[in-house]
């Protein structure tokens, strides 16, 4: 999405490269695309788009469509859906590549790592998830883990995003080299995180790699949870 972070950034980026920029948000009313209206040319569309939203997606389709014509993994405690989403679209846009190399289509792929953008949210964005992940919690579940556990997660995420790099330019030009090459690479790894967390878990034995990573998250005693304090 392009309401911030990379994709609010290449949007500009690409923009003031002279391309036609179509950038999906999430919010259309929000500061993030208004931003986006105010800076771009007539070049950057700005489309409301939700990827869960079946309806959204095709209005989206057929705008593309209607305006362009004939032109044109490493695991992680906590980011399993984001992990094993991540890991699928690698394997989706591998498959693509092949597929669609007889037809002169290229596809690459940028897997950025180590970079301040917006997927942490903002502290009153955690602190209302906060609650609503109390309240839709069963009561057993609650007891296991305890609040403590669960609201160390808000302060974790809060150093992890302090220690990101805030300059988004390394990503930026992969990605427009993948875009402008006349032979991209079949992928760009920009960041320290993308070399440095696969080596770990890719060479090393998994009961070294998994105690590596759980120091590396854990920030003190509120890490383990209610039930595991009790049993131990």
């Amino acid at each position: 999405g392009c309401d911030s972070g990379f994709g609010h950034a290449l949007a500009k980026h690409l923009d003031q490269l002279d391309f036609t920029v179509f950038a999906g948000v999430l919010h259309q009313e929000g500061p993030g695309a208004e931003d986006l209206r105010m800076a771009g040319s007539h070049r950057l569309t700005v489309l409301q788009l939700d990827v869960t939203n079946s309806e959204q997606i095709a209005r989206t389709f057929a705008k593309i469509k209607a305006e362009l014509g004939n032109k044109g993994s490493s695991p992680l405690p906590g980011f399993a859906a984001y992990g094993a989403s991540k890991a699928a679209l690698a394997m989706f846009s591998n498959v693509l590549r092949q597929e669609l190399a007889i037809w002169g289509v290229k596809v690459v792929t940028v897997q950025p790592g180590g970079f301040k953008t917006g997927i942490f949210g903002t502290s009153d964005h955690w602190s209302n998830r906060h609650q609503q992940l109390l309240q839709k919690l069963p009561p057993d579940v609650r007891t296991d883990y305890g609040e403590n556990y669960i609201a160390s997660f808000k302060s974790k995420y809060a150093k992890w995003h302090n220690n990101l790099r805030e300059d988004l330019q390394p990503v930026i030009s992969a990605i427009s080299t993948a875009l402008m090459a006349r032979n991209p690479k079949p992928e760009y790894t920009p960041g320290t995180a993308t070399f440095s967390l696969p080596v770990v878990h890719h060479f090393l034995p998994s009961c070294m790699s998994d105690f590596f990573t759980f120091q590396l998250l854990r920030t003190g005693p509120e890490d383990v949870p209610d039930g595991v304090k009790e049993t131990g």
